[in-house]
């Protein structure tokens, strides 16, 4: 059976990141140590090993310790660090990690979750910046879209926030954020890593139920999957893409008709011809 896992893991990693296999340079990956990064880093190297990829596109592993784990038994941040830098070793990749203070970093009304992500993504992007990197990879899965689609709509969100999180994000310019998995879900990247015998290290924090994200992923998505809602897993993802189709749908038509009725004049002066413009659907 560990061969048609395998095979099912690759074969959607392969289609996620086919958008991307033509861009030239490193690729920086995020690993945390969990089961999706790890599942990524994994994969992509072993899809990049059969495709006899060249040394000046390797995989750089770039990983982030924070302090919101103080108070868990142990050390978990130090035995993640301790994992990822030898699972890189043994991959013949660099590892470059580093410490984020988030709960110093906190600004204005920021909550430590959102201070925590900024912070992570100015360590990848330094990252990237110092190896000539133009690909970030991050591990979501299909699993993390229902989540973050379930959370912006309890929370309250427009279209865009339905639309979930993008497959590309440009971070800065010539650089971008990409989500290769996803269209996978958590149980094949781990039925994958249960294939190749490789172990991963389980966040404390994620059976953490304080946190909102975790309420939705342990208490109800598996409350609504066994009883009246077998299929929420998929239907929220399909949504998701509808919602993001239509946003673009509505930008291009909102650029068409900013073409069509509006004008600079000579001095710079931007002219809307705003009778016709009434008469189109509010949105």
């Amino acid at each position: 059976t560990g061969h048609s896992e395998q095979k099912a893991f690759l074969e959607q990693l392969a289609a996620g990141w086919r958008p991307h296999a033509h861009v030239r340079g490193p690729v920086v990956l995020a690993v945390s140590g969990g089961g999706d990064s790890v599942a990524l880093l994994r994969g992509l190297h072993q899809l990049r090993e059969e495709a006899g990829t060249p040394a000046s596109q390797q995989l750089v592993v770039a990983h982030a310790r924070h302090d919101l784990r103080e108070g868990h038994a142990g050390d978990p941040a130090a035995a993640d660090a301790a994992f990822v830098q030898q699972l890189a070793v043994d991959l013949g990749l660099p590892c470059v990690q580093c410490c984020l203070r988030v709960r110093e970093a906190v600004q204005g009304g920021e909550g430590l979750e959102a201070a925590a992500r900024r912070l992570r993504y100015g360590f990848l992007r330094e990252v990237a910046e110092s190896r000539g990197a133009r690909l970030i990879a991050v591990a979501h899965t299909a699993d993390d879209q229902v989540e973050t689609v379930l959370h912006r709509l309890l929370r309250g969100t427009g279209l865009t926030g339905l639309a979930g999180m993008p497959a590309v994000r440009a971070l800065v310019e010539g650089m971008v954020v990409v989500r290769p998995m996803l269209a996978v879900s958590a149980a094949v990247a781990r039925a994958y890593l249960q294939s190749i015998g490789q172990a991963w290290q389980e966040d404390a924090t994620n059976s953490d139920t304080r946190y909102a994200r975790n309420l939705l992923r342990h208490e109800l998505l598996p409350r609504l999957a066994a009883g009246p809602y077998p299929a929420v897993r998929e239907a929220i993802p399909r949504l998701a893409e509808q919602a993001g189709q239509t946003h673009e749908t509505l930008q291009a038509a909102c650029e068409a008709l900013l073409e069509a009725y509006a004008s600079t004049d000579l001095s710079g002066t931007v002219l809307v011809r705003a009778k016709p413009l009434a008469a189109c659907p509010l949105p």
